[in-house]
């Protein structure tokens, strides 16, 4: 039986003081996560526990990750970072044009920009007025391009790239498509894990409400081959692992690209990956994107200006907007910042722009929050 949205967001404490709409930013922690990480603390302080148990514990994390991500286990590499998924990927990358969004979260971009730039160009790409940074995207993939990275959904502008349309131009000509997952799996994460791009990286610790440094990377089988490890050390081996000497070969699959596992940060995502695991995805993403398209309207209502109108991408089985982000602007930068603060609202916010994203764990009560103060603020400025 799926946990409903009423009793997910009873796991999370933080909620009876604030209405948390900064979930692109950071979660608060859930409860279960919490007790996972006191409990393993206690144990390393007492002395009752056994370093070989919590060190396996990725493992079985690797094992829900996979079924969360519909894979299988041998398809799943462990990292702590999206940089590191990315900078693994360029590692490997035959010669080409490396096509990467101008405005991309510079985990995912920098990566490529170190590559030698005589075998690896890198091409930041800007949309043209009236032009979707997908369409712009794929009108520069041809058959020099080895690569195009991208984010599913950026937190700076909430909009969500048509991930169907990429996928089919780079399979048209044989280039490869990473995708940074970090701000929509756990949300939408079906409807991007289900379009099966060469890479798929995420870092557990936004939407998937996993301590930082927790992040993994799904390989497609086809390109595991290629790909070698960023820093290859005794995690690259297959479990029960050696430790001293030499060795013929690396682990199998994606499993050869796992980096050093922090203890906490994993032991964290363990309960964080099983909280998820106990959710309806489908309910997930209706519930989501239902409050967030209330959101969107209801600033539209007070007068604030929602970047992109008219480009949005529908979240696959949706009518809406597709986005769990809402990103408004004030052009004469009438919000007030410290009034939402004094409402419990968490959000980023300048006077000029307000950035909110909605989780399972929010409710109607937080939207309802929301617009109060922001039409609060509104007026407060006018005077």
């Amino acid at each position: 039986m799926s946990v409903d949205a009423t009793a997910f967001r009873a796991a999370f404490p933080a909620l009876q003081r604030y209405h948390w709409l900064d979930t692109p930013g950071s979660p608060p922690m859930p409860q279960p996560v919490a007790q996972a990480l006191t409990q393993a603390v206690a144990q390393m302080l007492s002395g009752d526990f056994d370093w070989l148990q919590i060190d396996a514990r990725p493992l079985r994390v690797r094992r829900d990750l996979a079924h969360l991500h519909g894979v299988d286990e041998a398809d799943v590499a462990l990292l702590s970072s999206v940089a590191e998924a990315a900078a693994t990927v360029a590692g490997s990358l035959p010669p080409g044009t490396v096509l990467v969004p101008a405005g991309e979260f510079r985990s995912a971009l920098l990566p490529w920009r170190v590559l030698d730039q005589q075998r690896n160009p890198t091409v930041l790409v800007e949309a043209e007025p009236g032009q979707s940074l997908s369409q712009a995207l794929a009108a520069k993939v041809g058959v020099d391009t080895a690569l195009v990275a991208v984010s599913s959904v950026l937190s700076s502008d909430g909009l969500l790239v048509d991930l169907q349309h990429l996928r089919a131009v780079t399979g048209a000509v044989g280039a490869q498509l990473f995708v940074d997952a970090t701000q929509s799996f756990g949300v939408l994460g079906p409807a991007v894990a289900d379009l099966r791009p060469d890479y798929l990286a995420v870092h557990g610790y936004k939407w998937m409400l996993c301590p930082r440094g927790a992040a993994w990377m799904v390989v497609r089988p086809d390109r595991q081959a290629q790909l070698r490890p960023l820093a290859p050390g005794w995690k690259s081996t297959s479990w029960p692992y050696g430790y001293f000497g030499p060795v013929d070969q690396l682990a199998a699959g994606a499993h050869q690209l796992d980096t050093q596992t922090a203890w906490l940060p994993w032991v964290g995502a363990g309960a964080a990956v099983q909280l998820h695991a106990s959710l309806d995805p489908r309910a997930v993403r209706t519930h989501c994107l239902t409050l967030a398209d209330r959101l969107r309207a209801g600033l539209r209502e007070l007068g604030l200006s929602i970047p992109g109108d008219g480009q949005r991408v529908p979240a696959a089985g949706s009518s809406t907007d597709g986005s769990h982000i809402v990103v408004a602007t004030s052009d004469d930068e009438r919000l007030d910042p410290q009034l939402l603060e004094e409402r419990g609202v968490r959000a980023l916010c300048t006077p000029a722009r307000l950035r909110l994203g909605v989780h399972y764990f929010n409710d109607e009560s937080d939207v309802d929050a929301v617009l109060r103060a922001v039409r609060d603020s509104l007026k407060t400025r006018v005077r």
